[in-house]
């Protein structure tokens, strides 16, 4: 009788020892402890587009996702998500996804291309001589570049709006010369002071 009650002891004691081996896994509540083994979904990327061409600088962002953060390399540099490119060529984004909670990554890959075009700098010249200029008015486009050449005997000044100002001094044998460039389109006036030498 009492062998008996040893082994039946023994076979509850080995019952619980294997069943606690079984629930190692649980948690103090009971419940499973799962391991996250699931990567970030793709980078859902605005502001290009695979294939596509831009003529003025572009803007790429990531779309935000909780737990997720996001790198960006661009031709292979660093990235600053959200910042101007205007780089001209062809190029490749690639911008990967991390996962907070088990370090896995999905990437994303978009061939894009820069094309901005730079105004052509064209020169208009005018002269100042017997205290008239010639031309007398211009019309000139963006980006040009205005070469006043004084052939007086005294110092000009241009001032153009914002405050802006040249000076054209008066060289004994030559004439002085200087460079005024307009930025910008509309109707600008221009104020002429001379000073006598």
């Amino acid at each position: 009788m009492f062998k008996r009650i040893v082994l039946i002891c023994c076979a509850v004691s080995l019952f619980l020892f294997l069943t606690g081996c079984g629930a190692s896994s649980s948690g103090s509540g009971g419940g499973s402890n799962v391991i996250d083994t699931t990567p970030p979904a793709a980078p859902v990327i605005s502001g290009v587009s695979a294939g596509q061409s831009y003529t003025s600088a572009v803007t790429i962002t990531a779309q935000a996702v909780s737990g997720v953060s996001f790198t960006a390399t661009i031709d292979g540099s660093a990235y600053t998500l959200g910042s101007s490119y205007s780089t001209n060529g062809s190029h490749a984004l690639v911008v990967v996804a991390t996962k907070a909670s088990n370090g896995l990554t999905s990437t994303k890959t978009i061939s894009f291309t820069v094309n901005i075009s730079t105004p052509a700098v064209t020169t208009v010249n005018v002269n100042i001589q017997g205290m008239a200029f010639s031309p007398s008015s211009l019309s000139i486009t963006v980006n040009t570049t205005v070469v006043w050449t004084n052939l007086d005997g005294m110092t000009h000044t241009v001032t153009g709006p914002p405050g802006r100002q040249v000076l054209i001094p008066a060289i004994l044998g030559q004439a002085g010369l200087s460079r005024i460039l307009s930025p910008r389109p509309g109707t600008t006036p221009i104020c002429v002071r001379s000073t006598r030498r």
